[in-house]
This record gives structure tokens, sequence and C-alpha cells, in this order.
């Protein structure tokens, strides 16, 4: 086995050079069980897919959630989108509505809502759910308002909707009488605040009278949301958003950063990324890499990331993967410190994460399979070398492992690696 892993290591450096690699996570399936952020897409019968703005939609709550992430500390549990496609057409919902601009909100919100209610994809009566819905139709979400809307219950649980015009704002897709990006991502933060039960910093100005404002408005996105991203939460005792926020058991998620040198990176999630479609997980990164690869241990083949016939579609925090970046950048991952986790090794080439915190030696990071492999690989971006630990030898240039790294082990039979 010396012999083979031997032998495989300079076809696997070359390989990795060459082209790049990365992990082969299984992914796991969503908690459905936790306290979660519910995200609809809806649309009219008649009214086609439009991908552009529903992948717009996905990358832009990316980004709002990142922003909480970084004002609380840890961020929204969220499920994976669904889209929803109406029961009636768009003449029949503006026979039920008068599809004009900024009318008729509370009648659309309800039309909208009642609906999703009836399907059985909304529960308002249950304070563990907060549902976000996105409205593609033009016809329909023009009667939502501008910029959009939100309903919440004191008890838990929560509604906001985002509509058409902000849709093609998120996607610079608008052409007339546009918001910019930002903006239409603040609106999505503040509607999103009001289903996280967040109120305007003072009273409800809606209502027609003066408007008491404190000094505190124009530093929360709670009011002003046009300076998104550069405004926050509050945390003062007359407007305790963060600390709400803190314990609302839908913020249940951790916030971890890795650092990302231009070209070929070798890294691992330091926690288990929710959700862990690719697309998501690196979405902080979007534009800034090119591809990313995975390792199939059991084929012994690479996965790779190619939106033409990529076979690699979710990531995880037991495997490695390589991503090549265009520039420097840092990847925001969003999800659960994972508990012990137990990696299986096959015989020969493995590609792994670091799914623990601690940085250790080598010799005891992987104490659970000592005798069971023969050497470790990691990259070192900064410096474009191989670092390596060799048990047999007792020494190497690899002095420790560490979250956010990835790693070639080539095991000498199939085994379990336990961390954590």
């Amino acid at each position: 086995m010396v012999i083979r892993c031997a032998a495989l290591a300079a076809a696997v450096v070359v390989s990795a050079l060459a082209i790049a690699v990365a992990p082969a996570p299984a992914g796991s399936a969503a908690d459905t069980t936790s306290p979660t952020v519910h995200v609809l897409y809806f649309r009219a019968q008649d009214d086609p897919l439009n991908q552009t703005l529903l992948t717009a939609f996905e990358q832009g709550l990316e980004d709002v959630r990142r922003w909480y992430g970084q004002q609380v500390g840890k961020t929204f549990r969220r499920d994976t989108l669904v889209e929803v496609v109406g029961q009636k057409t768009i003449a029949e919902y503006c026979s039920d509505l008068t599809c004009q601009p900024a009318s008729e909100w509370v009648a659309a919100f309800h039309a909208v809502v009642g609906e999703l209610e009836e399907r059985g994809y909304v529960n308002r009566d249950d304070p563990d759910s907060v549902y976000l819905i996105a409205v593609q139709t033009y016809e329909i979400s023009s009667s939502l308002g501008d910029p959009g809307g939100a309903w919440f219950s004191s008890d838990g649980g929560g509604v906001a909707t985002l509509g058409h015009r902000e849709l093609q704002d998120i996607a610079a897709e608008c052409h007339d009488d546009c918001y910019t990006r930002n903006r239409a991502l603040g609106i999505l933060a503040h509607e999103l605040g009001h289903a996280f039960n967040l109120p305007h910093p003072h009273e409800d100005v809606y209502s027609g009278g003066a408007d008491p404002c404190d000094e505190h408005c124009d530093q929360t996105v709670m009011w002003a949301y046009p300076k998104y991203p550069h405004v926050g939460l509050l945390d003062v005792p007359e407007h305790p958003e963060i600390d709400a926020l803190r314990h609302n058991p839908v913020f249940s998620l951790d916030v971890e950063t890795v650092h990302l040198s231009p070209g070929w990176n070798l890294i691992s999630l330091p926690l288990r990324p929710q959700p862990a479609a690719i697309s998501s997980v690196l979405s902080s990164v979007e534009g800034s890499h090119d591809i990313v690869y995975g390792w199939d241990a059991g084929a012994s083949s690479y996965l790779s990331s190619f939106a033409a016939g990529g076979n690699l579609d979710r990531l995880d925090e037991t495997a490695g993967f390589w991503i090549r970046m265009n520039d420097e950048a840092t990847l925001s991952v969003l999800g659960e410190a994972p508990g012990p986790v137990q990696i299986p090794l096959m015989e020969g080439w493995n590609l792994i994460g670091y799914p623990w915190r601690t940085p250790l030696p080598p010799e005891e990071a992987l104490a659970s399979i000592d005798g069971s492999y023969e050497i470790v690989y990691a990259w070192d971006s900064s410096s474009s070398s191989w670092l390596f630990y060799a048990p047999g030898l007792g020494h190497g240039t690899l002095k420790e492992m560490g979250p956010g790294q990835g790693y070639w082990l080539c095991a000498s039979r199939d085994s379990l690696l336990t961390v954590g």
C-alpha cells in the first residue's frame, strides 16, 4: 500500500495543478424540524418562469443572510426554494384585484398568501415558521405595493413578500424607474425584519400622524433600508433589534469565513452548510471564481462544477475541494457547527475536509486512523507549494491541520476517520 500511495501521489499532484480538484460531499437533507424561513417563488399559471429573476433572488437572499450574520453574529435558517405555480391565469387574478401599481396592497397580499395557505404551503399559525414569498408575476406583484410587504404575529412567525420590480432590481434587469440592487436588497432585509417581528423604530407613520422618529432611525434597516448594506440594526434599550433576533429561534446558524487567494485554493467548509447547494455555499464569491473540483474516491475521479455537464452540485463539511479564484476574496459560510463527525475513507486517495474548529498537529487530528494511512498533503496557496505529513517518516512540512483547509489523504485500507 505504501507503493500504491507513492505511485499515485505524483499523478494526484500533477492533476491538481493542471486542472484542480475538490470535494464530493453527499450533502445532508434540510432540517425541517428546526424553526425555518420557508422560501416560495410564486407566479401565475400563464406567466413563464423567468430563471434570471429566480437565480438573482436566490443570490440576493444569500447576500441578505450574510448581512444579518454580520449584524447579529448568527443568521437565519432557510429551506430550499419551492417554485409555486398559481391556480389562476393573470387575467383571473386581475378580475379579483385592480392590478394597478400601488393599489389594493392588502387585497393582493391576502390573495397570494391565502391561496398558498389553502394549498398547504403557508401556515401563519405556526410560531416556528417564517415565510418569504417572491411574486414574479408583475400584474399581481404591482398590487403588492412599493416596495413590498410583511405580516407578523406577536406569538412568532410571519410572512414577507417581494414583488416583480424588486426582483428586476436585484437582477439589474429593470429599464425604467429602477432602484439599485442594494436598495432592493435593503427592501428584502427590511421586510424580512418585519417577518421576524421587528417594527419600525417609531410609531406607525402610515397612520397619518406626526413622525416621532428619533436619532436612531437612520441607523437601522427597519427604516433606512435604501442605505443597505451600509446600515445596521439597533441595539439600544428603546430599540433592542439585535437582542430580539439573537433570541429568535430562526436565527440558529453560525457564520465563518475562509480566505481565498488568486489562483487555486484547496479548502473545506468550517461549518455544516445550510443550504448545501453549491450555488448557495459559494454565493459570497460569485463572480470571483471560475470552477470548483471535487473528488469521488470510489471512482477515483474528479467532480466538477462546470455549468454544462457538471456533476458537483452540493458541498458539505466532510470533503475538501479545489476552487480557482480570479481575485482575492473571502468566502462566508453559513451553517451549523458540526458535532462529532465520521468521514468514511476508501483505500487510496481521499480528499477530506477538517470539520472541527480546533487546529491540531496531523498525528493528533488523524489519531483515529493511526496505522491506516500513509501520507496527507495540504496546498499552501500563498506560496503555491505542497505541505505533507508522513507518519512512517515521523515528520513532514505539514505541522498543523485546521478549519477551512482541505487535505489529500492516502489510506492504506478502508477506514473511518472520527473527528470532533
